[in-house]
């Protein structure tokens, strides 16, 4: 099993039929993300978060995206935001959150956990995420 913190404090653990955190256990691993390629999510419970895994290479800054409510190309219906949580297992990355990204301290992976935003008048509906590499990299096309 592999221990995972986020940057709130929030404990999960990966075990061998799936995901947890807390005391919530979840059927499905990390969905894997492409840098610059988007994936579509769609929240159909507030209590249920996406959960989605970025490798990163220690020294390396990425910005993250959501194509969501009232920011995109207006075809999301989710007020989103996310949570970033790493893996301290043996493949699990280090990092320093900054606004929209994070600066990865050592090489590994990364849990990105979308939710619904406590200030968004949407509670369900559909997102978008992508990420990129670089400090100065811009937004993917969406």
């Amino acid at each position: 099993m592999k221990t995972l913190l986020s940057t709130l404090g929030i404990v999960a653990i990966l075990t061998a039929t799936g995901f947890a955190i807390g005391t919530s256990e979840f059927e499905t691993r990390p969905i894997s993300l492409g840098a610059g390629n988007w994936k579509d999510g769609e929240i159909t419970n507030p209590a249920n978060y996406i959960y989605y895994s970025i490798d990163v290479t220690e020294k390396s800054y990425y910005n993250i995206w959501l194509n969501e409510r009232g920011k995109g190309d207006d075809t999301k219906t989710l007020d989103a935001t996310y949570y970033l949580i790493f893996d301290s297992g043996a493949d699990g990355a280090d990092f320093q959150y900054s606004a929209g990204g994070l600066y990865a301290i050592t090489s590994g992976k990364v849990i990105i956990e979308v939710r619904p935003s406590l200030a968004g008048s949407s509670k369900t509906g559909t997102f978008g995420i992508s990420y990129t590499k670089g400090y100065d990299s811009l937004r993917p096309t969406l």
